[in-house]
């Protein structure tokens, strides 16, 4: 996974979302335009989703696969018992290095689904 849009793309199908082109409906959920942008519908409409940049839609990804997020002051894990680990450093901003991890993470589920 190289690009920001690769890994928006396998989280948003770890995440399950509603292609647009294939069900025109404006079911609940996240969807996929014509355009390949991710969004849902609230009450004042389109939200684009990009959990990359939003801490609310990170942890509503986290919380819908179920991952569990540890926060750490250097990059050293020990003794980890989970399948995979992402670690993220940005020391200047570490929410963004926490949102970050949680996509990847996400992605990484997404490249496993069929």
């Amino acid at each position: 996974m190289n690009s920001d849009r690769e890994l928006l793309e396998l989280a948003a199908k770890a995440n399950g979302f509603i292609d647009d082109a294939v069900d025109g409906s404006e079911a609940h959920g996240l969807h996929r335009d014509a355009e390949g942008f991710f969004y849902w519908i609230d009450t004042n409409g389109w939200v684009f989703w990009v959990p990359a940049d939003d801490d609310g839609q990170a942890l509503r990804l986290a919380v819908k696969l179920r991952l569990s997020i540890d926060i750490y002051e250097q990059t050293e894990v020990t003794d980890s018992c989970e399948s995979f680990v992402k670690i993220e450093q940005n020391d200047a901003d570490p929410s963004a290095a926490t949102r970050r991890a949680i996509v990847r993470a996400a992605a990484e589920i997404g490249k496993a689904m069929p």
